[in-house]
């Protein structure tokens, strides 16, 4: 698991303005201030970028990506799972809108993630 980056977002996560967020939305592009997710804000930090997470269109839609050091890009659900290291169980209990109520804010997902960092260095 990188710790590390998922405490990096959690803390992003914080200085988004909740009308920016919205859990039902993969990616928008969070420069122009159009609504996105917890995963569509990952992409806009600089240092995630620079890690190869990206997002773009593709193929008509708006969508995710992340180029591994090792040259696969992978895209959708794989992103949260290749970026951040974790289980496709735990990038859905993460990242999922289903596993959170309506009005999900980004402090709420900014919680949930440092709960899961903490609760997995307590393994």
């Amino acid at each position: 698991m990188r710790a590390d980056r998922l405490l990096k977002l959690a803390q992003f996560l914080k200085t988004v303005n909740p009308n920016n967020f919205d859990m039902r939305r993969w990616i928008k592009d969070p420069n122009c201030g159009t609504a996105c997710c917890a995963m569509g804000w990952a992409g806009s930090i600089p240092e995630f970028r620079l890690d190869g997470l990206m997002s773009g269109w593709f193929k008509g839609d708006d969508e995710l990506f992340y180029r591994s050091p090792e040259g696969p890009i992978y895209d959708g659900w794989e992103v949260p799972d290749k970026f951040f290291e974790i289980s496709g169980e735990e990038s859905r209990y993460l990242f999922d809108e289903n596993r959170y109520s309506m009005g999900v804010s980004p402090n709420t997902v900014a919680s949930r993630i440092e709960s899961f960092v903490n609760s997995s260095k307590n393994l």
